[in-house]
């Protein structure tokens, strides 16, 4: 009588213990991308800042060429962010962060004038 009370949790058991034991295939592309994930190096992004002068080498429509000293470094401005009662080869001060230490995933800066006026 005993044995007729536990018979049916053992078939109950094994039932449900026999479906974790199913092998399933890994799926081998998630398991390499998930390696290189964790073994990629995070990206760091070290840039210095230099001091200089950038002149105004020509003003078109909405936009304001300038070129960054020393580095001879060309970059452009909006009129809206830029003095429009500036002159060509007028000089601003100016920064310029340069990357010296990261890789291409890295933001890319251009000059920034210093103290115009707004």
């Amino acid at each position: 009588m005993k044995y007729q009370l536990i018979a049916p949790y053992i078939i109950l058991f094994a039932a449900l213990s026999s479906c974790s034991l199913v092998n399933e295939k890994p799926d081998l592309e998630a398991l390499d991308q998930a390696k290189m994930v964790k073994s990629a190096p995070p990206t760091l992004c070290k840039y210095t800042t230099r001091k200089g002068i950038a002149e105004l080498i020509s003003i078109e429509k909405d936009t304001a060429k300038l070129l960054f000293y020393p580095g001879n470094i060309e970059f452009s401005m909006t009129q809206r962010d830029f003095n429009t009662t500036a002159t060509k080869g007028q000089e601003f001060k100016a920064i310029y962060e340069e990357l010296i230490e990261g890789s291409s995933h890295c933001p890319i800066t251009a000059p920034q004038l210093v103290g115009l006026p707004h």
